[in-house]
């Protein structure tokens, strides 16, 4: 394992240092510390090869004259400004070095006077000033009026991205590390890099790698006792009162300003430095999270227990369910019993929240002390979402059924169906029930339960209209729980999306989006995914991303919830070609799933992996995700073989074949318009159509198999431009596609048209075209797919000439070749010898 810590290049930044220097005005570099502007300045330079001295302003040096100039400059017999200036000013001209002044904000008067003169006179070669205060406010002033006037060129580098911090943490470890754990990770560390550094190179002993190489956290992440020195000092410099806020959020974070008050820190809050805590109207928190992080980990036992026991006494008077949970899972780690509606209650909102385990925990201390079936029930949900479907049906069966009230059988069957129909995928059984303990059931808050519970059941199933259906009785009712609301929405907006539209599910999904922000994340993340689908669908990819970016937030959750935020995000590098970090998504996907998952969810990301790991090459990948299907695949009928037909297409295609991979697609296509899954069989007859298939070309022209939005527009305008041999109208929707983002789509309509136009006798245009198209696939990490191999072949061949040649370069043998497709192996030979004669030529 490596353990030099990689640098992640900046280069819209860096040219910007380079492009001021070279126009000889001064920089100003900003932003918090660990942020990177050290290593930005110091690689722009370095990359454009100029000598650069440092000058470094520190707090111990403040009061010292000329104390920041003194590594540069002899001071020794220099007694004025002047006289240093000029010394300076010599130094740097001498050497063409650029000036990097680091630290601006501490610097010394004397210091900051000198390097005021030297910015205005614009003699040296460069100065590059960086501060932590992006308004320069403890900047010296005569510093910031001579960078004022002098027009000084602003860098302020961002926080990494949650996919940057991948890249890093992926270079150092030489291996990826799991999805959840990168986004725990940037949230922690709020993108901050030395921050990262610190966190990953800590908890490198914490670290266990899967079969498939991926890395992900057995424990919590640590502190290097580096960072840990650096926060603690500056935590040790502040008052008592600041040092015991910190305490306290360092055990929930953030408080309430009233919570904060009730603790007798109000005060405190609002005169503690700015770089500890940070009060943002009624919410109190650290300045960083890692701050917390150290706090806590400094606690002794008696004193968290201690402090732990105020924050329960302090939450007993909150009114929020998201307080509530706070106040039982504290009051849980210290000891101290709650009653069992309090831990009841709180263990719904958790289970809301996605917290499983927590919920579990929870529920089991309320069954503990109330004989009711509403803990149990909790109790089984819980256990369900995690995975454990054995434990699950064992809590359940203990339910006595023939005892239950009108509320306790709602609450019972709503158990039921998450159980038989998200947790083991039986989704006939949940309809069984629902149809036999439904007409038990009339009171209308009820009710709108058991509709939603249907809807959501049938969804599942793959019958659209029952689903739709229900989700609109839930919708008309007298009812007015905001979690069934939630349900039938993204019910009503899923449906519609499948049936292949896009302009109503996107206002339906983003109303069911804001419904569940109320009753927490759960429900929110298949709305989530529903709309990001749409927006793929409508080609907007900025927006698809931005949507996919928010289920960062829902990445740390548990199981079922977490798969769909990584298996979404999927879909959005594949559309956008970034493979390499949808391989790494759908993996994190399948983690975060049981390996016995019923509910449907592991085997379709199974068929993405395939799919990806096929644009690759990687046959032994692809099968490994076509069992992976297998597995995850409780009973074969139509609607469930449809992603094993799926991962069967890519297996082969892994393998070089084409004519097989084609008729797998069109199976696919064809039980998913059985099911009126038009926009999901629209994407399959265009794989077909990308793999050079005619008949499905046709049958995509045709609008009863295509869904609304711009990319089905695309995929038919494309379908009909490959029938008719239109290199033109090929190229121009490869424009459109790469204009779109949709890079592999752009990348295949271009090699069609290539190919057409080598076909009509344009060699020379076509030709023209092979560097844009090799653009293309190194912009979607050099995928290759039929078309796009066909293109680069320089000559046009048959249909099963291209096949036999990529079997073979796939590293197929003559009598593998000869099973796969059908013939002799002579008849390989004699093809193979056709080919190779054919290139040559």
């Amino acid at each position: 394992m490596s353990r030099v810590w990689p640098y992640l290049p900046r280069p819209a930044e860096a040219r910007t240092i380079i492009t001021a220097v070279h126009d000889r005005r001064p920089v100003v570099v900003t932003g918090p510390a660990g942020i990177g502007k050290t290593s930005l300045t110091r690689a722009a330079l370095t990359g454009r090869g100029s000598a650069i001295d440092w000058v470094i302003g520190s707090e111990s040096l403040r009061d010292n004259a000329f104390g920041a100039l003194v590594p540069v400059v002899p001071i020794d017999g220099l007694g004025d400004v002047r006289a240093v200036l000029a010394a300076l000013t010599e130094r740097l001209t001498e050497r063409e070095a650029i000036l990097a002044v680091e630290g601006a904000d501490q610097l010394d008067t004397a210091s900051a006077t000198v390097l005021a003169q030297l910015v205005r006179a614009g003699a040296a070669p460069g100065v590059v000033v960086m501060s932590r205060s992006t308004t320069l406010a403890d900047v010296d002033p005569a510093l910031v009026a001579a960078l004022t006037v002098t027009r000084a060129v602003h860098v302020t580098p961002d926080p990494l991205s949650v996919d940057e911090v991948a890249t890093v943490i992926g270079d150092f470890l030489l291996a990826p590390m799991d999805y959840a754990d990168v986004a725990r990770i940037h949230a922690e560390c709020e993108g901050n890099p030395f921050y990262v550094r610190h966190l990953v190179t800590g908890s490198v002993g914490a670290l266990d790698r899967r079969p498939d190489g991926t890395y992900f956290l057995r424990r919590e992440f640590v502190v290097t006792p580096e960072l840990g020195a650096i926060v603690g000092a500056a935590v040790d410099t502040a008052g008592p009162n600041t040092r015991k806020l910190l305490e306290f959020l360092s055990i929930l974070n953030p408080l309430s300003m009233a919570m904060v008050s009730a603790l007798g820190l109000g005060d405190t809050a609002t005169s503690a430095p700015a770089d500890l805590v940070t009060t943002t109207g009624a919410v109190v928190y650290p300045a960083h999270a890692i701050i917390g992080d150290v706090v806590y980990s400094r606690l002794g036992r008696l004193r968290r227990a201690q402090l732990t026991a105020e924050l329960v006494d302090v939450l007993a008077t909150a009114t929020t369910p998201v307080a509530a949970l706070h106040r039982a899972r504290l009051a849980d780690e210290i000891g101290r019993p709650l009653p069992a509606q309090a831990n009841l209650d709180a263990a719904a909102t958790a289970f809301n929240n996605g917290q499983f385990v927590l919920s579990e925990r929870l529920a089991s201390l309320a069954a503990s002390v109330d004989s009711s079936p509403f803990a149990r029930c909790q109790q089984v949900r819980a256990v369900a979402a995690q995975g454990d479907a054995v434990r699950a049906r064992r809590l359940l069966d203990d339910i006595d059924v023939d005892t239950l009230d009108e509320v306790g059988l709602a609450t019972y069957l709503v158990t039921a169906c998450v159980h038989y129909s998200a947790a083991i995928g039986e989704h006939t059984r949940s309809l069984r029930l629902l149809d036999e303990l439904c007409p038990l059931i009339a009171l209308p808050p009820l009710r709108g339960a058991t509709h939603a519970m249907r809807a959501i059941v049938t969804l599942n199933a793959g019958r659209l209209a029952e689903a739709l259906s229900s989700a609109r009785a839930c919708l008309t009712g007298e009812w007015d729980d905001m979690v069934w609301v939630a349900l039938a929405r993204y019910v009503e907006a899923e449906v519609l999306r499948r049936l292949g539209e896009t302009h109503r599910p996107t206002v339906i999904g983003e109303d069911a989006v804001h419904l569940s922000a109320a009753v927490g994340p759960l429900v929110g993340v298949g709305a989530l995914r529903t709309v990001t689908l749409i927006h793929i669908a409508r080609g907007r990819l900025d927006e698809a991303r931005a949507v996919a970016d928010r289920f960062a937030d829902n990445v740390a959750l548990q199981s079922l919830p977490r798969a769909v935020a990584c298996s979404t995000s999927t879909l959005v590098a594949i559309a956008e070609g970034r493979f390499g970090k949808a391989q790494r998504l759908a993996l994190d996907s399948l983690h975060a799933l049981p390996a016995d998952d019923r509910s449907g969810l592991g085997r379709g990301v199974a068929a993405s992996l395939a799919g990806v790991r096929a644009m690759f090459g990687d046959v032994d990948g692809a099968r490994w995700a076509r069992q992976q299907c297998e597995s995850m695949t409780f009973h074969i009928d139509d609607w469930t073989e449809v992603n094993l037909i799926q991962c069967d297409g890519f297996v082969r295609a892994a393998g070089g074949e084409i004519s097989a991979p084609i008729d797998c697609f069109r199976s696919a296509a064809a039980i998913l318009f059985s099911h009126q899954q038009v926009a999901d069989g629209m994407i399959y007859l265009y794989w077909s159509v990308r793999f050079g298939d005619r008949d499905a070309a046709r049958q995509l022209c045709d609008p009863r198999y295509r869904g609304e939005g711009a990319i089905a527009q695309l995929m038919a305008t494309h379908a009909r431009a490959f029938l008719d041999g239109d290199a033109r109208g090929l190229q121009a929707v490869s424009d459109e596609f790469a204009e779109l983002g949709y890079i592999p789509y752009a990348a295949d309509a271009l090699a069609h048209s290539i190919v057409a136009l080598r076909a009509c006798g344009s060699r020379r245009k076509a030709h023209g075209l092979t560097p844009r198209l090799g653009r293309l696939r190194r912009t979607a990490d050099d995928f290759l797919s039929p078309a796009v191999l066909a293109a680069e072949l320089g000559v046009n061949l048959s249909p099963r000439e291209l096949e036999i040649h990529a079997m073979t370069e796939a590293g197929s043998s003559r009598a593998e070749v000869a099973q796969a497709l059908g013939i002799r192996p002579s008849t390989v030979t004699a093809f193979r010898s056709k080919v190779r004669e054919r290139i040559s030529s």
